[in-house]
Parts: structure tokens; C-alpha cells; sequence
């Protein structure tokens, strides 16, 4: 993999401003599948515990706030890990391997990751630095890489 190519402000930014989402990370978390539900429709037939539920109810439920906590959790362990890059990997591709059993492939991943930067965006406002913005850009970005290639490897893409 690649050098991430974050400067030392970048990453400073990156830390900085999770450390502001992480403060209530299932709100976050519920939001961001929100969005994704919102722009892909057809993510939420992935999640059979989703089934039969309307998606304005989700947020409500058990089943969304448990996945979206493991989601931001699974965000943190990459924000930890952004300067460890054999971490960083081994991480993403567990998280590949986990996902690629139930037929979610790069192409998920790439579309909700997508999503993260208009949302930290909105959310955090002017929190969220020009340094800040070019850092977490950086870092999907790599996401999106390491996940494709780790998808591509599983034979799923």
C-alpha cells in the first residue's frame, strides 16, 4: 500500500476532528447509514435484521444502533491506525473478509465511504478544517484503494 500522504497538519486534523465525532458515535454512526439509505435504497436489503422494518423507523431499532456502533468503531480502529499502515491494512482487510460473505463488495464500500466526507462535512461545520477535509479525502481515499484491491484478491470484483 501506498504512503497516505498526509501532511503532519492533516493528520493532526484527521485526529482532531474524529475526536469530536467519537463523542457520541452511534448518533454519527445512525446518521451516516441514514444518508446511505437514503442515496442507496437497496443497501438496506443487505441487512436481514433490517427486514420488513420502514426505514424512517431504523433509527429506533436495536439492529441499526448495534451495526452503526460497530461501523464507527471500525472507522476509530482506522483512525488509530493511520500511521501504521501494516495495522492499517490488516484491519481493512479483515473487515473485507467479514463483509465479502454476505456479497457486499468494493462497490458498497466505495459508495459508503463516499459518503463519509459530505456528512463529516455537515456535521462537524466550521470544525472541520481545510486540512481537516484534505486529510480524511486522503485517507477514504486509501480505504477505497486498499478495499478494491482486497475485494479483487477475494475474487468478489
Amino acid at each position: 500500500m501506498a504512503d497516505l500522504g498526509l501532511t503532519a497538519k492533516e493528520v493532526e486534523e484527521v485526529e482532531r476532528t474524529w475526536g469530536i465525532v467519537s463523542q457520541n458515535l452511534k448518533h454519527h454512526g445512525i446518521n451516516l447509514f441514514m444518508a446511505l439509505f437514503t442515496e442507496y435504497p437497496k443497501y438496506k436489503e443487505y441487512f436481514k435484521r433490517f427486514a420488513g422494518i420502514a426505514t424512517e423507523d431504523l433509527p429506533k431499532t436495536a439492529a441499526l444502533k448495534a451495526h452503526a456502533s460497530t461501523f464507527m468503531h471500525g472507522m476509530a480502529s482506522f483512525v488509530d491506525s493511520i500511521d501504521e499502515k501494516e495495522t492499517l491494512v490488516r484491519i481493512i482487510h479483515d473487515a473485507v473478509g467479514r463483509h465479502h460473505k454476505r456479497k457486499i463488495g468494493a462497490e458498497q464500500f466505495r459508495n459508503t465511504l463516499n459518503l463519509v466526507l459530505p456528512y463529516l462535512t455537515d456535521a462537524l461545520g466550521s470544525e472541520l478544517t481545510p486540512d481537516g477535509a484534505s486529510g480524511w479525502k486522503k485517507v477514504l481515499d486509501t480505504l477505497v484503494v486498499v478495499i478494491e484491491a482486497e475485494t479483487k484478491r477475494l475474487g468478489s470484483e
